[in-house]
């Protein structure tokens, strides 16, 4: 086998993996993003079109190596789904779904054709340069290229020029990132063309689009979700990469190691074995050390952000105090309350922040103490009766057994009512009633919180306890909501081996979001 041709089938090879590893990094990172779903489907699109073209450039039997090509209509789908991933990126999907529409239309029009006419798309497979055989385009192979390698990928940089020209930092920040893979790795992976055309550039050089639109797009599709934390993501992206180029060598490696026994027949059979070994070991310890000091840094973040807000939260609270004093009408007396009553609420935030980060990089213990269920939760009732009685909802306290006493973090319990009170209020209409329930249940204290509001869909229900998981009629709703209370409630219940969960009957049905806890 020529050196060239190995050498491209090791790269192709080692690019479906890449292709595939990004799509699934991509994916996980947030499933239910549209962005992130289109970005992940274009990568597999691509690892569909190396597979196709490694394995039909190698067939030696013409028309086998047509069929096997014929998969190359990949390409279009490579740019329809990329087109919708910048799309809905830029949050322009209602804008622009005509668009969007017209261009699957007219991904499956050129799909079928091509199915039902090969011919059009291609001929019978042609030995050139160092292939077997090669791409012989069809009568109708150029329009392909025409609307899906030129109008299509033009339309999606003017798109992505015109949002950096508009955008503020950080959108720009980001969409460098997919102006770069849009411009460079399309012209890039357009090299390969030429020899279909009869035009002697090797198309080895274009196996680098992975690389350099692949990256470059996964990165700035992931990294700036949410913050813009580029240090942490950077190394967490780079040890990710560094893993599965870790693999792929290894396996180029064990490709290549009888391509170069009889290239040089004097190397002993186990010299690449033993240096690919030693090779994965040095890159391994060192990523699981770098990872080790990405967690720390990541706890270290939090932790002092989260130490930085307790002083000034304690001074305000302290001038609070000072102010509701001497404060000379109840008009001011009620509004200083509700400011210290925003106050705390924002220092337990804090408080729990610090108590997530601390259970990270703890052994596990917790501080117990001896808790009176019912006193403790007439406690949290009088804290909230005057946020209920503001929106005019009947708040009340209902002992269905008399609970023994717990023991428990009272802290950590405190926290986790807190944000499901806070998420009854917000979504009860006025009028409405929130209750909360105690009882025992199966040697295990239960505290149920009741309301009557917007209620859970079967649909929403798996995702109520993911992070940044919000419905669309919880956004209309509240705008300013996160959607992290309920996530960091149900890790705060995990961590002290309580257990939390939810039932709803339907939409407009209200919840009940169930705490056991262990007595």
């Amino acid at each position: 086998m020529e050196f060239q041709l190995l050498l491209h089938n090791i790269l192709s090879v080692l690019c479906v993996f890449i292709s595939l590893g990004l799509a699934s990094f991509t994916y996980f990172s947030n499933p239910k993003k549209i962005a992130n779903i289109t970005l992940a489907v274009t990568l597999v699109w691509v690892a569909i079109f190396y597979v196709s073209h490694v394995i039909g450039v190698n067939t030696k039997d013409s028309l086998d190596s047509r069929n096997i090509l014929l998969l190359n209509f990949s390409i279009i789908w490579i740019i329809i789904f990329n087109l919708h991933c910048v799309i809905a990126t830029l949050g322009k999907t209602v804008e622009q779904r005509y668009v969007i529409i017209g261009v699957y239309c007219l991904g499956m029009l050129f799909t079928l054709l091509y199915l039902f006419f090969p011919d059009t798309f291609l001929l019978p497979s042609e030995p050139k340069m160092y292939f077997p055989n090669y791409y012989v385009p069809g009568s109708l192979h150029i329009l392909m290229r025409i609307v899906f390698n030129a109008i299509l990928p033009v339309y999606t940089i003017l798109l992505l020029i015109k949002a950096y020209t508009e955008g503020d930092f950080v959108a720009r920040n980001r969409l460098k990132y997919f102006l770069f893979a849009t411009t460079i790795g399309y012209s890039v992976g357009f090299i390969p063309v030429f020899l279909i055309y009869d035009i002697p550039i090797n198309p080895n050089w274009g196996i680098a689009f992975i690389i350099l639109y692949g990256v470059p797009f996964v990165y700035g599709a992931v990294t700036y979700e949410l913050l813009d934390i580029r240090i942490l993501a950077r190394r967490a992206l780079g040890y990710a990469l560094t893993v599965v180029i870790l693999v792929l060598f290894i396996g180029g490696a064990s490709f290549s190691n009888q391509f170069l026994q009889e290239m040089f027949p004097y190397l002993p059979a186990w010299l690449m074995p033993l240096v690919v070994a030693c090779i994965a070991g040095v890159v391994g310890f060192v990523v699981w050390n770098k990872t080790k000091q990405s967690e720390l840094l990541k706890y270290e973040f939090v932790t002092i952000i989260a130490h930085k807000f307790r002083t000034p939260i304690t001074e305000v609270k302290w001038a609070l105090e000072s102010m509701s004093m001497n404060a000379e009408t109840a008009e001011n007396k009620r509004l200083l309350q509700y400011v210290s009553s925003a106050n705390d609420k924002l220092r337990e935030l804090t408080n729990a922040l610090i108590l997530m980060s601390e259970k990270e990089t703890s052994d596990g213990k917790i501080d117990l103490s001896k808790i009176n269920i019912k006193s403790f939760v007439d406690e949290i009732h009088r804290k909230y009766a005057s946020r209920f009685l503001e929106k005019n909802i009947s708040f009340e306290v209902e002992e269905i057994q008399t609970i023994r006493e717990i023991y428990a973090n009272k802290e950590n319990v405190e926290f986790i009512l807190n944000v499901l009170l806070d998420n009854a209020r917000v979504y009860t209409p006025s009028n409405g009633s929130v209750r909360i329930s105690l009882f025992e249940k199966d040697k295990q204290a239960v505290i149920a919180v009741h309301d009557a509001g917007i209620g859970l869909t079967p649909k929403e229900m798996p995702f109520i306890f993911d992070k940044f998981n919000r419905s669309e009629r919880a956004k209309k709703i509240d705008t300013e909501g996160l959607g992290v209370g309920l996530f960091m409630a149900k890790q705060m219940a995990n961590h002290i081996g309580a257990k939390l969960w939810a039932e709803s009957k339907g939409e407009n049905q209200g919840t009940t979001f169930f705490l056991t806890l262990p007595m």
